[in-house]
């Protein structure tokens, strides 16, 4: 993990970074895996080289929006 500006940047994601991130904000760069819609939500599974991790995608937070996101594009997550 590397740290600039106050944002915990996370490239090779372990869960072990994770976990010693919680409570902190993170930004996670990582390839579009599957996009899943349910009732009134959006699922966005992400992988990173090793890990597929799962984000809830919301219209207020993103600067895209969600017909731009594509399964294989590369994203950035912040949280």
């Amino acid at each position: 993990m590397k740290q600039i500006n106050g944002t915990t940047l996370i490239h090779e994601t372990t869960p072990d970074d994770l976990r010693s991130a919680c409570g902190d904000a993170i930004t996670l760069f990582a390839c579009v895996h599957k996009i899943r819609k349910a009732s009134g939500i959006t699922f966005v599974t992400v992988r990173t080289g090793r890990y597929l991790l799962q984000a809830v995608y919301s219209e207020k937070t993103c600067v895209s929006a969600l017909s731009e996101l594509c399964e294989g594009a590369y994203t950035e997550l912040s949280g």
